[in-house]
């Protein structure tokens, strides 16, 4: 088992943040940034470490044990004789009638197929195993291997998380038109490193709700709709989150409350927001002017990336962490602002 590593999935653009993560979990375990939103994690105790991975980590998605990788030029017609030894690898894991299935991605260079390379793969296993009557089933595998391609690498790994991906939360009774994926609600949290926060776009309450361990965590929305959900999984969560509808231009609250704001404002796709998107914009800005602490801080995620920009200079806010993520199609951006104190 020493020889073996584990790979990380995250949001694309999150992995060294992920690798942070990971390395303050693990201290003892050596990480690197993989591509493709990935993560390689090698550590003494391979079962521990899944264990705190799967238990602890906020920012993963996935986890597989990687049992073969390659390091070289690779090309279409390549791709059965560079896989042979990594068949050979599995043979531990094989076992007489077992149920598999094969998961494959690969980068824009690599021009063959998902389906193809997935078809490729499981005819060798199928091969190389005859004697123990492997059976393919995409619906209930008892093994999911996992192949990542690109033109100069590829690996092979089996999925430790097949049936679950880690971002999904048992608490989501309710669910918002334009849910955020916990894994971004986490990222915004790990950035802004704070004992009290303000959500003025909660929509289901993912941000408080994630936001366990904080003092004091508020959502607001106007759309009581959404209030009413995000009160819902905050009661499933068995979170002490609060929740109340309000709108981001006037909002009930005393100055200086909070030492974040931490949100998913619209992007005025989907949905067009109550006042217009810019009005709503300036009233984010104008709200953390006021609501927060002195050296309070702003993060969001956002594609309005030039809006941003415009509003943080209008209210004094220098943006010290920009990262760009790719998730539902969209290229998107998180922001980590601070007030300009000079």
């Amino acid at each position: 088992m020493s020889e073996y590593r584990l790979v990380v999935t995250t949001i694309l653009g999150l992995e060294e943040l992920l690798k942070r993560e990971i390395e303050e979990l693990i201290p003892s375990s050596q990480v690197s940034v993989s591509i493709g939103g990935r993560i390689e994690v090698a550590c003494k105790n391979l079962p521990s470490c899944i264990k705190t991975i799967i238990d602890k980590s906020r920012l993963a998605e996935h986890v597989y044990l990687q049992v073969w990788r390659y390091c070289g030029e690779i090309s279409p017609e390549q791709l059965s004789s560079i896989f042979a030894p990594a068949i050979e690898k599995i043979k531990e894991f094989m076992w007489r009638g077992v149920k598999f299935a094969v998961k494959s991605e690969h980068t824009d260079d690599f021009r063959v197929s998902s389906l193809e390379i997935s078809k490729i793969i499981g005819e060798l296993i199928e091969k190389r195993y005859h004697y123990l009557d492997p059976v393919v089933s995409l619906d209930f595998p008892d093994l999911v291997f996992y192949v990542f391609i690109s033109s100069k690498r590829a690996e092979l790994s089996i999925q430790l998380t097949k049936y679950r991906p880690l971002h999904e939360r048992g608490y989501r009774i309710y669910v918002h038109p334009s849910v955020l994926n916990p894994i971004v609600a986490n990222a915004l949290l790990y950035l802004c490193d704070c004992r009290s926060l303000l959500d003025p776009f909660t929509g289901s309450g993912t941000i408080p709700i994630e936001a366990d361990e904080l003092d004091l965590k508020v959502g607001f929305d106007v759309n009581i709709k959404h209030v009413i959900g995000a009160k819902k999984n905050a009661k499933a969560a068995g979170s002490l989150a609060d929740f109340m509808v309000a709108d981001v231009r006037f909002p009930p609250l005393r100055p200086g409350v909070f030492d974040a704001i931490v949100s998913n404002p619209p992007y005025g796709l989907r949905e067009k927001p109550v006042g217009g998107l810019r009005r709503v914009y300036d009233g984010l800005f104008c709200l953390a002017s006021s609501v927060l602490k002195r050296n309070g801080i702003i993060c969001i995620v956002t594609v309005r990336r030039r809006l941003v920009k415009q509003l943080a200079e209008k209210y004094g806010f220098n943006i010290t962490r920009s990262i760009k993520i790719y998730q539902g199609g969209l290229t998107s951006y998180i922001f980590r602002l601070c007030r300009n104190l000079f």
